[in-house]
């Protein structure tokens, strides 16, 4: 006869079990969605995938013996037709001049004035 503890560990064994199955199926399911299914298997019977410098500097890749990506594996692999030369935009100073030095300077000898004046702050 099976007491009352052996059926609580048999039910939360039991209980274990398919949590970590639907933790499995969820997981496999969200990578298939993830991948599109689509990108594995690319170049499978021609070597694989495998990278190549582009004219422009970039990085394409194509099939390992050297055919093209099929239309289904070219979302999952960039080819150098994609590449957009990237632009830099930035407000950085390019160059230091003696105000912007002097300023700097300025800002230094003075901290230990500042310091003084709010003693609680440090």
């Amino acid at each position: 006869m099976i007491d009352h503890n052996q059926k609580i560990v048999k039910l939360k064994l039991t209980a274990l079990i398919a949590l970590i199955l639907a933790s499995l199926f969820f997981f496999a399911a969200i990578e298939d969605v993830g991948a599109g299914g689509a990108c594995s298997g690319c170049c499978s019977h021609h070597g694989g995938a495998d990278w190549y410098q582009c004219s422009h500097g970039g990085i394409g890749y194509r099939c390992g013996d050297g055919t093209s990506l099929s239309a289904t594996c070219v979302p999952c692999w960039a080819v150098c037709g994609e590449y957009i030369t990237p632009t830099v935009t930035t407000n950085a100073a390019t160059k230091v001049t003696t105000t912007s030095a002097t300023l700097n300077g300025d800002l230094k000898k003075n901290r230990s004035a500042y310091r003084k004046k709010t003693p609680g702050l440090y």
